[in-house]
């Protein structure tokens, strides 16, 4: 091979190895430049969101959104929080332990109450068989004993009636055994209330009174009496119903016995009739009076007196020696009571349905009521914006009324059209 075909090979060789390095420079800077054009941009677009100022439409936005999520973790917090704390009642009862006390009924009469006439729901009153007990002196015995709550530092206690009816003698034992003998003050036998007084030298723990209504169900409550003799004992359950209608006494014929108790779970026995029934911040809600017993002994439920009721009838006590009560003046028919509907239906050949409310089945202050327009037929469903569903709510709403009190009340007419009325209550005839 001559010279002249050896440059040649040589130089197309050199050309092609030239051609496939140039390719790759190319192809090297397209991918630099390309990778430069971004990054420019990116810091543009950066820079260009700095310079923007966010509306305060944006700005209400995302606080806001910043404050739902702040307190929904809040929330969670709050529900992982409760459910771990365990309820503590150390506190409240040495607060409260010390104003319940124990009270004795004696009296020269028998009890009279046997296991064949038992009310299913009974009083708790203990019923003592101890000749120890018996006062030979006076030739009285000792006939029942209860519970009872110091309301004042000066000695007033509040009880129900029941457990000092009938006493020729009453006696007081505190917490720290001391013993007096106490004055009846009053008794209201329709609301089962008593108020007793000893007279003590040193100031005396007392309970305040809470207001009932604002009572939940399902709320803690604690109960504190002396069953079966047993000084300041302690309770614990929840507050299981309001307004539970007893039928312990005859509301149809005086017309003002009290239906609407506080129903508990709370372990409630013989000899706690008179006792406390105390919220979370150890304050009176209610006083302890009968269970739901064929027993005679605890079966699951027990019922209290509302303290706004007590708190009422003892101021009564206090200021005149009796209770003022407040009196609608009508003779009504709980229309939620399917027995007393069928019974007033059979009787009387109507028809009326079950359904909440109340009917008026007689007007007895007849001069007053009838010039107001109330008429026998009207159905009572509201008084002072609070519904009146069945006697427990108008036994409630009443009961902590005087006479001379206002309420509005709205009747559904025999025309089903309704009516506002604003009656003045009158004082009821015991």
């Amino acid at each position: 091979m001559n010279k002249k075909i050896k440059y040649i090979i040589f130089t197309i060789l050199f050309s092609i190895i030239g051609l496939i390095n140039y390719k790759n420079t190319i192809q090297h800077k397209r991918k630099f430049l390309y990778k430069n054009i971004i990054t420019i941009a990116n810091k543009k677009k950066i820079q260009h969101r700095k310079n923007i100022k966010p509306s305060k439409k944006n700005v209400k936005k995302s606080k806001k959104n910043i404050k739902n999520k702040t307190k929904t973790k809040n929330h969670t917090k709050s529900i992982i929080t409760s459910a771990n704390t365990n309820v503590d009642f150390t506190k409240i009862i040495n607060k409260v332990i010390n104003t319940t006390v124990s009270v004795k009924n004696y009296s020269s009469k028998h009890n009279k109450r046997t296991k064949e006439n038992k009310n299913i729901f009974d009083f708790l009153t203990n019923n003592p068989i101890n000749k120890h007990n018996n006062d030979q002196k006076n030739n009285i015995h000792l006939r029942y004993i209860g519970s009872g709550v110091i309301i004042s530092p000066t000695g007033y206690i509040v009880t129900n009636n029941h457990v000092i009816e009938n006493a020729e003698k009453i006696e007081v034992k505190l917490n720290n055994n001391k013993i007096y003998k106490a004055k009846l003050i009053g008794k209201d036998y329709g609301n089962d209330i008593a108020l007793i007084k000893i007279n003590s030298k040193e100031l005396l723990p007392f309970i305040s009174f809470s207001d009932s209504e604002k009572i939940k169900i399902g709320e803690w409550v604690i109960a504190i009496g002396n069953p079966f003799g047993l000084n300041s004992t302690v309770t614990a359950g929840i507050i299981s119903a309001k307004g539970r209608t007893l039928s312990m006494t005859d509301k149809a014929s005086t017309g003002v016995a009290f239906e609407s108790f506080i129903q508990t779970d709370a372990a409630l026995n013989p000899g706690s009739s008179g006792g406390a029934l105390i919220n979370m911040e150890g304050k009176l809600i209610g006083i302890n009076t009968a269970i739901h017993s064929s027993s005679g002994t605890y079966e699951g439920y027990g019922f209290s007196i509302p303290s706004n009721l007590v708190k009422k009838v003892v101021e009564d006590m206090k200021n005149f020696g009796n209770v003022k009560r407040a009196y609608l003046g009508l003779q009504v028919l709980d229309l939620e009571d399917e027995d007393r509907v069928a019974e007033y239906n059979s009787k009387n050949k109507k028809k009326v349905r079950i359904q909440k409310g109340i009917l008026v089945m007689d007007i007895k202050n007849k001069k007053y009521l009838e010039k107001l327009g109330i008429e026998i037929g009207d159905i009572l469903i509201n008084i002072d914006g609070i519904p009146i569903n069945n006697f427990s709510d108008l036994s409630n709403i009443i009961g902590v009324k005087k006479p001379g009190d206002k309420i509005k009340t709205k009747f559904i007419k025999k025309n089903n059209t309704l009516k506002d009325y604003t009656i003045t209550l009158t004082n009821a005839i015991d």
